[in-house]
């Protein structure tokens, strides 16, 4: 049989990088409420792509099972996944934000609901950050996450303004809960699902269709969808290490030519 190679999508079609490339060219919106259209010169391709894969949430009673964020005041802005809607972050200052890039980078390779092309592109456009960040300030990833910190916070307010009373139940809600644990009898302690992490890959509990009906999934197409979906990360990690390594190459040889070229025109004089 004759080998080939295969498209997990249409080559014809825009990847999440060319749509940057299109948004720059046309001074379009960025379409992320952490990164406005004046702030795409401050950060590379890369780091914009990857801030587009979140979107601000707030602090809930249900994240309180997280001993990272037990802490945190009911409504504290954080980032959430736009793909899983699970993976959830609420740095306390701007440096642990930043300090957050490389877990937010991890996640977004490994969740299983975020496209392939998405994945591509970050990893191509990592290539072309290294390009981009000889041509930034030096202090530009504090200068640019104390603007997505800003703005975090400032649609946090926006949302309470606009429903304070959202906030107002639910911290009375955490109220009465607490309440209710320091009257416990002597002995008796939490259930364990009261005090497991928050933060998960995937979302164990049913859906419903629009109709209201619970949707069941079948574990085993699941763990196949899983097994396909990493191979074919896999598949497309090793296409780009391999492009990436012939890109060195090639800029190599081509150096050595120039200093031949150079060697060359020194003896001739």
């Amino acid at each position: 049989e004759g080998q080939g190679i295969s498209f997990f999508r249409n080559p014809l079609d825009k990847s999440p990088a060319d749509e940057i490339d299109a948004e720059k060219n046309d001074n379009a919106p960025t379409g992320s409420i952490l990164v406005p259209t004046e702030d795409r010169q401050k950060c590379t391709d890369q780091m914009l792509l990857l801030m587009k894969q979140f979107e601000p949430c707030q602090f809930r009673t249900s994240d309180r099972k997280s001993s990272r964020s037990r802490d945190r005041a009911l409504g504290f802005p954080g980032l959430v996944c736009i793909h899983c809607n699970q993976k959830r972050y609420f740095p306390i200052s701007e440096k642990k934000l930043q300090d957050s890039l490389s877990l937010m980078t991890t996640h977004i390779h490994n969740c299983f609901h975020a496209p392939l092309d998405v994945k591509a592109s970050l990893c191509y456009l990592q290539h072309r950050s290294l390009l981009q960040k000889q041509e930034l300030p030096g202090q530009w990833k504090f200068t640019f996450f104390k603007g997505v910190w800003n703005r975090l916070h400032q649609h946090h307010g926006t949302e309470v303004d606009a429903d304070p009373s959202a906030v107002d139940d639910a911290v009375k809600e955490s109220e009465c809960k607490e309440e209710a644990v320091k009257v416990l009898p002597e002995g008796n302690t939490p259930a364990a699902e009261d005090i497991s992490p928050v933060e998960e890959e995937l979302n164990t509990t049913d859906s419903a269709d629009e109709e209201g009906k619970p949707i069941l999934y079948n574990t085993s197409n699941v763990a196949l969808e899983e097994q396909d979906h990493a191979e074919a990360l896999r598949d497309m990690k090793d296409l780009i290490k391999s492009a990436a390594l012939w890109l060195s190459e090639r800029d190599a040889e081509y150096e050595a030519r120039a200093r031949g070229g150079r060697g060359k025109g020194s003896k001739r004089r």
